[in-house]
């Protein structure tokens, strides 16, 4: 009984020591050059921008739908009466990209 303990610590401690030398490696990460950096940021600042539009007109669709000024509320969240969000998609600045994907 006491050897089979002893066997399962000496496992139980391989493994811990392996998986702390093993995993570091697998976790790495690698930063974005800096164009595609400059890419990312002005994309991510843009969809910002856009969700920020869409979620104003869901809240007036919303608000309209429950004082029955519309039909459905499906049709409500999925049109742009006043082109916000249009508007935002299109000026989301991608002339810094190169078109192809990032290297990470």
């Amino acid at each position: 009984m006491l050897e089979r303990s002893r066997l399962r610590t000496k496992t139980a401690w391989t493994a811990l020591v392996l998986a702390l030398f093993l995993l570091p490696g697998l976790a790495s990460a690698q930063i974005p050059k800096k164009p595609d950096q400059k890419c990312i940021n002005n994309i991510n600042k843009g969809a910002a921008k856009v969700a920020k539009a869409q979620a104003g007109d869901n809240s007036a669709c919303v608000k309209d739908y429950g004082k029955g000024k519309n039909l459905s509320a499906d049709a409500c969240v999925t049109s742009d009466p006043k082109g916000k969000v249009a508007k935002a998609i299109s000026k989301i600045k991608t002339s810094d990209c190169s078109g192809a994907p990032a290297d990470l």
